[in-house]
């Protein structure tokens, strides 16, 4: 241990007016002072220990500095370490074991916060020295974060053990290290945290688990982690986490390393966890909120950066007007928004929602078009990947157009047995919407529960069905 927290005197601190560029404007001042998340307190704090959109006061900005901290903002905790690590205008004598535990803290939250250490643009000499010094001496790592009982080391330190020692290891694997075994392990160690306390932040974690791109993980555990936010119901807590990102978003609008995972995958997997797995939010209800973050989206696709997120970017704020979810219903916007789709650059036309736009092209009465789109979509349907996506709106076509309600719960039933662990939040709630679907059916006719019911009962529908629908 002696030979890290020595290291920490050779390190240079960044500079935070130039990766916060962005942030230092008026309007963005303005919203940090009437907020009271995390990320607010560290600008605050910067605010008042440059003198900027504040008076200078290093012990104001100090105070601000802590209260993020304990809130578990990343940006906060980082500043701590910086403050802990050497003498300066804070009047806080250095203390090398305090600053590693702030390092520690704050690496492991920007995962969980921003889904990447990068949104702090970590020198190439820290990060190095994270992985393989940590690692050499974890033991006394552990033992450095055994010995502190108050504030958010007292409450966090079985979480961030947990997280550390599958990251640690990640970023700097032995011969011996299985990726699966090793993730498998931490998604199970988290689990068992929500059963222990606050089972908030280890839920946060299990979301973002299961959206970083972990090589040689192909089993994301999306099911087992789906259930556990739903039954610990900590989708609302995980949507307020993010949602202070959505924030600063929508008035700076501007590329930036503090938005990437935001803009790439966590917007739109917040919007399924809101959607089907989440009862209440304080301060929106459940439609408010999921337009808000498909409004949010949409608003920026100009940075966003992959044109299949663009594409269900877009997707998303159609399906709100469409449905009337969180605003007024208006079909024909719906219907704009989705065509306009085909304007995205490396636009594949198999790819395009036709099912959805030949359901929309028959409300509004065009039912010539329609029918062309129904065509289109059985057509390309099938060359598609055995997915819950892909068999969900198999069945909704002959649900809907073909009128056949066998035929559509032959396919939702192949919904919810296709394969999911590998990919997204997304897809599990699709072979949820499978689920349904067939509750409904069957529900309306006798035949076709008379039809299907050992089949059903074989996969454990009914028991699943009332358990979670």
């Amino acid at each position: 241990m002696e030979a890290m927290t020595s290291e920490l005197t050779k390190k240079s601190f960044k500079n935070w007016k130039t990766l916060f560029q962005p942030f230092l404007k008026d309007h963005v001042a303005t919203l940090a002072k009437s907020s009271e998340d995390g990320f607010s307190c560290f600008l605050m704090g910067f605010y008042h220990e440059e003198g900027l959109f504040a008076t200078q006061d290093y012990q104001a900005a100090l105070e601000y500095y802590r209260l993020g901290a304990n809130k578990r903002d990343p940006f906060c905790l980082y500043k701590l370490y910086e403050i802990h690590s050497a003498k300066n205008f804070f009047g806080i004598e250095p203390d090398k074991e305090t600053a590693w535990l702030y390092l520690i803290w704050s690496v492991l939250y920007l995962f969980a916060i921003c889904g990447s250490y990068m949104s702090m643009d970590l020198d190439l000499e820290l990060q190095s020295y994270y992985k393989n010094i940590l690692k050499q001496d974890k033991a006394s790592v552990y033992q450095l974060i055994d010995q502190f009982e108050d504030d958010i080391f007292g409450h966090d330190k079985e979480l961030i053990k947990c997280v550390f020692d599958f990251v640690i290891e990640y970023l700097s694997p032995s011969q011996q290290f299985n990726a699966q075994e090793k993730y498998d392990k931490m998604i199970d160690d988290l689990i068992l945290l929500t059963e222990k306390g606050d089972p908030n932040f280890p839920c946060l974690f299990l979301f973002k688990c299961v959206l970083w791109d972990f090589q040689n993980v192909s089993n994301r555990n999306h099911r087992k982690v789906l259930n556990i936010i739903y039954k610990k119901n900590c989708a609302p807590f995980i949507f307020q986490s993010l949602k202070w990102s959505f924030d600063y978003l929508n008035i700076i609008h501007e590329k930036h390393p503090f938005f990437a995972k935001l803009l790439r995958f966590d917007g739109i997997e917040i919007f399924w966890q809101v959607k089907y797995n989440c009862p209440s939010i304080e301060g929106f209800d459940r439609n408010q909120a999921c337009f808000y973050v498909a409004q949010s989206l949409y608003n920026h696709i100009s940075l966003i950066e992959n044109n299949v997120t663009k594409f269900i970017s877009m997707d998303l704020m159609a399906r709100c007007y469409e449905d009337g979810i969180g605003t007024e219903e208006n079909k024909r916007k719906a219907l704009e928004i989705i065509e306009s789709s085909r304007n995205l650059t490396g636009f594949v036309e198999d790819d395009f929602p036709y099912l959805r736009v030949g359901r929309l092209y028959e409300k509004l009465g065009d039912m010539v078009q329609s029918a062309k789109c129904y065509e289109k979509y059985i057509g390309y349907s099938y060359k598609k990947r055995d997915l819950p996506i892909k068999f969900f709106r198999q069945g909704r076509y002959f649900e809907c157009y073909e009128k056949d309600h066998e035929k559509a719960i032959e396919f939702y039933m192949k919904g919810i047995t296709a394969p999911t662990e590998f990919y997204t939040f997304q897809l599990e709630f699709y072979a949820k919407k499978c689920r349904k679907r067939i509750w409904k059916l069957i529900r309306g006719e006798q035949s076709l529960y008379d039809k299907f019911h050992d089949q059903l009962e074989e996969l454990g529908f009914f028991k699943n069905y009332q358990q979670r629908d």
